[in-house]
């Protein structure tokens, strides 16, 4: 599970940059937590210790705002990608693929 993270960490265009690190700062405290929960109860054939109210209640709640928020941080992403490529075409030439009007302006 901490290979969403890193998929998401390592991307390389920088517009959709700041979504995917949201992604992630979301997704890996839940992939630990869960990690430690399975860990915890594999290790101990009764899970007490780790199944303990605090750490299930910590599971649902990080489960409820990953489940919450990370729709909308890849909707995020993909508007920002959009964003950037539609600026791309507005100073760009579709079809030279030299600056237009609006990218040799000062300002642009």
């Amino acid at each position: 599970m901490l290979d969403t993270p890193a998929i998401l960490l390592t991307g390389r265009e920088r517009s959709t940059r700041a979504p995917r690190v949201l992604m992630s700062i979301f997704l890996i405290p839940f992939a630990l937590l869960e990690f430690v929960r399975a860990v915890g109860g594999f290790w101990d054939a009764h899970a007490s210790r780790f199944n303990l109210p605090i750490t299930v209640y910590a599971s649902a709640v990080a489960y409820i705002v990953n489940v919450s928020m990370l729709p909308l941080a890849v909707i995020w992403m993909m508007n920002s990608g959009l964003e950037s490529e539609l600026q791309q075409q507005i100073v760009v030439d579709e079809l030279t693929n030299v600056y237009n009007r609006r990218g040799l302006a000062p300002g642009a």
